[in-house]
């Protein structure tokens, strides 16, 4: 009960409130917090977890699911919860899994099926899997070593800005992998992203590009 409403009804002056009058003020209180709890129980019950979420096959719940795993360093219960959401196709958790497959975590280290994920990613306009495709191919890393392919999957995410494929383009149009060597293109695409902050590329434009 409120503090001024105790010291009203323990009150002795001549204004003191009926007996009636104290049931329901002793009442009220008491409904009013009532009708909060209902009321958060059923918001509580509209919404449900994340948990149901993923088990009813939201792709998007299983991955922010696997992400709380992963956060919590349970690798493996990651991983399950990756699989599901990447064979729904969500580009993120393939991402994500080919990451796991190409360091080991939680999932035997496979290159190959690293690939394979990456792949699926890119293929849907995922500018990091797009990267880490070409750098996989730019190092015949569970791919056959191909500079042609490395560079176009560099081109598709740097032209969705992401700083590090402008680099890595950069450096395959300024020693000639996979494109026709452009020394004037590659450096452009350097300055791009140092401009970004990118470290790599601040040190390579530097070194190679400033005249």
């Amino acid at each position: 009960m409120p503090a001024f409403l105790s010291k009203l009804l323990a009150s002795k002056s001549p204004y003191t409130i009926p007996r009636r009058m104290r049931k329901i003020f002793f009442v009220l209180p008491c409904l009013f917090f009532l009708a909060l709890l209902s009321q958060a129980g059923n918001v509580h019950a509209d919404v449900p977890s994340e948990a149901e979420l993923a088990l009813k096959g939201s792709a998007e719940a299983q991955y922010y699911i696997a992400q709380r795993y992963y956060a919590g360093q349970d690798y493996k219960s990651a991983a399950v919860w990756l699989q599901r959401a990447a064979e729904q196709g969500l580009a993120e958790a393939q991402d994500k899994l080919g990451f796991m497959y190409y360091k080991g975590k939680g999932v035997r280290q496979n290159k190959v099926i690293a690939a394979k994920w990456y792949e699926k990613a890119a293929e849907k306009g995922f500018a990091p899997s797009q990267y880490d495709l070409g750098m996989m191919y730019a190092k015949g890393e569970g791919v056959a070593k191909d500079y042609c392919k490395a560079s176009q999957w560099y081109q598709k995410a740097a032209e969705q800005g992401l700083t590090k494929a402008q680099f890595q383009l950069g450096l395959s149009y300024g020693l000639g992998n996979g494109v026709i060597r452009d020394r004037q293109k590659g450096c452009g695409l350097i300055r791009s992203a140092a401009e970004q902050g990118d470290k790599e590329a601040i040190e390579a434009y530097n070194k190679v590009c400033a005249d």
